[in-house]
């Protein structure tokens, strides 16, 4: 059980209906799929950004360096800070002593020469290790972030092992290959993450060329410089020792977007070709795919049922949608409307036979039918939508419980006691409720709302100190449903409190 205090400004009134969808994801399988490409790489991967499915791997689960592909997990960070508001694309960076060294070293391929007596925007940083993968330029926004290369580098790294990643970075830039360990597969996954969370990176990727200090510089991804494939608009090379020759690249057409990682190829020139080759392809399969949905979706059949036939206000009632065409395999986007409004959007399902939802009503109480719909999208736009009128239960939710004591005497700030309650609902139910407690009749502070979750018993306590009642009689509450919302009964759970002057 749950005992949550929310703010009453934040009550669920303001979105009365939740779904909590428990659709997974699952792969799409191999069948009428065009034959696998040749590329010289080493390491490959084609996949689908829309859906996630990997249309094509080579040796997708061996580790290997990555160069300056590294950089796409560093700007994930970098964007993320942007989006906790610690840092905009007008911030200033003043760089440090390393990122100023980097920058003017050409060992280390120090090329945009960076000052310590200048600061530079975010923006521009950004353009510059885009087009040219400048890597004072990522030390200097990873030491800004935080503090040191190597404290941003762990964060790398925590944030590569959260998305159930081996991964494992040992710089910020990829220009050191020991330590450097990531498979084709967790590659394409950091790029379609980078491209879905962080969509903005497409503005700097797509960038032909940029201005830094008064010099040009022209992109490293010469698919996009002369445009040699329809859409593309990123990501990122790499190339050392170690790694290779290193490519992730993305192309979007018709509203369909596609990546592909190219790792360990033989030149700068084949690992163009490679990427080209593995776009295309990616795209040959997605419109096989499209074709397979089409065709499933003009056969599929969906049907809303809810546990035991009525819907109960401030209940998690069960409803399921059954599929019963068989051999279904697509992405969806599913959106659920209850009384016409949106109640929830899920993006990246995969639609499948028998899935569950549970559906929480809360805390409107109404009578008569509720309609209820959900529309199936695939990622070309073309959707699906079943509906169905479902009766609200009429009968009221009803709550027993106890304080656990009824009387009892104290002296005056001579003790602290905790009072436990507990309660549960007559019906047996999962249910969201308003509690309070309550001294004298007045609300006590920082004890009162709506997020009281009973599923069906729950409990709660507070800690009375005696020092603060005066001598004589007072009334402790625990109220069930002090907001007396309708559809529910209103419980009172009392404890008499009988106060004597301070002990001698």
């Amino acid at each position: 059980m749950e005992f949550l205090w929310k703010s009453t400004a934040r009550r669920m009134v303001s979105c009365w209906m939740a779904i909590v969808l428990l659709i997974g994801l699952v792969p799409m399988t191999a069948a009428a799929l065009p034959d696998a490409p040749w590329v010289a790489a080493t390491g490959a991967v084609v996949m689908d950004v829309d859906t996630g499915e990997i249309y094509y791997e080579k040796n997708g689960s061996v580790a290997r360096p990555v160069a300056s592909m590294t950089k796409l997990m560093s700007l994930y960070l970098v964007f993320d800070e942007i989006d906790a508001g610690r840092l905009t694309l007008d911030s200033q960076i003043v760089p440090s002593p390393l990122a100023v060294q980097v920058s003017n070293n050409w060992a280390y391929s120090g090329l945009e020469r960076l000052r310590a007596d200048r600061t530079y925007s975010v923006r521009d940083l950004l353009s510059v290790i885009m087009t040219r993968s400048a890597n004072g330029s990522v030390i200097a926004l990873a030491e800004h972030i935080s503090g040191t290369e190597a404290a941003f580098v762990q964060r790398m790294n925590a944030k590569a092992a959260s998305w159930g990643m081996k991964a494992t970075f040992a710089d910020c830039t990829g220009f050191t290959d020991q330590g450097n360990s990531v498979t084709p597969l967790e590659m394409a996954e950091i790029a379609r993450r980078i491209i879905v969370d962080h969509p903005e990176i497409l503005e700097f990727s797509s960038l032909k060329s940029c201005v830094f200090q008064g010099s040009t510089y022209y992109t490293t991804n010469t698919l996009m410089r002369y445009n040699q494939v329809e859409g593309i608009d990123g990501l990122k090379t790499g190339c050392t020792d170690g790694a290779g020759y290193c490519f992730t690249g993305t192309a979007q057409r018709d509203g369909a977007r596609i990546l592909a990682v190219a790792m360990n190829s033989t030149s700068y020139a084949n690992r163009m070709a490679d990427v080209q080759t593995l776009l295309e392809y990616g795209f040959r399969c997605r419109a096989e795919r499209e074709k397979q949905w089409e065709s499933q979706l003009q056969h599929l059949s969906l049907h809303l049922n809810v546990q035991g036939d009525l819907l109960w206000p401030y209940v998690e009632n069960k409803v399921t949608y059954s599929v019963t065409t068989s051999n279904i395999s697509m992405p969806v986007t599913a959106t659920w409307k209850v009384d016409g409004k949106v109640v929830q959007v899920q993006e990246d399902l995969w639609l499948r036979t028998g899935e569950e939802i549970a559906l929480g009503l809360a805390p409107e109480y109404r009578t008569g039918s509720v309609p209820v719909s959900l529309m199936l999208e695939l990622p070309n736009g073309t959707a699906r939508s079943v509906s169905r009128s479902m009766e609200v239960s009429q009968e009221k939710l009803d709550f027993q419980g106890n304080l656990g004591m009824t009387d009892v005497t104290v002296y005056q700030g001579s003790m602290s006691f905790t009072i436990p309650a507990q309660v549960r609902c007559t019906q047996g139910k999962t249910v969201t409720i308003p509690v309070g407690w309550y001294l004298d009749g007045q609300v006590i502070p920082g004890f009162h709302g709506d997020g009281f979750r009973l599923s069906p018993q729950g409990s709660s306590a507070y800690t009375l100190n005696t020092k603060n009642l005066t001598v004589g009689d007072h009334v402790l509450e625990f109220r069930c449903n002090d907001d007396q919302w309708p559809g529910m009964e209103a419980v009172s759970l009392t404890l008499n409190i009988h106060v004597l002057g301070k002990a001698a």
